[in-house]
């Protein structure tokens, strides 16, 4: 018995090279991101972001002395906001302090 070798990919389905987008490759698109970022630097847009404080949800379950599902429940139903970082979320200092002047 001759065993056969099975093609897995097929021909038709593929997707040639030059039909791939590829993010970047055109250099005026480079370049205008490029100074739309340092015009951001400039305005001071980017500076105040750094300058805030975020905290994990972990962390202000331990300071409200709550559990973690507390927070993310919170979060989940809009009474707390939190930004979405990759798969966590983290939560600005101000937009804590504004929660718990809410809840008083």
């Amino acid at each position: 018995m001759q065993s056969k070798k099975i093609n897995l990919v097929n021909s038709k389905n593929q997707k040639s090279p030059q039909k791939l987008v590829k993010p970047f490759s055109d250099p005026i698109s480079v370049q205008k991101r490029s100074q739309e970022f340092s015009e951001a630097l400039n305005r001071g847009v980017l500076k105040s972001m750094t300058k805030d404080e975020y905290y994990t949800i972990e962390e202000v379950a331990k300071m409200l002395k709550v559990a973690y599902l507390t927070v993310y429940r919170w979060i989940q139903a809009g009474k707390l906001m939190a930004y979405k970082a990759g798969k966590q979320y983290r939560i600005k200092k101000e937009d804590l302090t504004v929660f718990m002047k809410e809840k008083k």
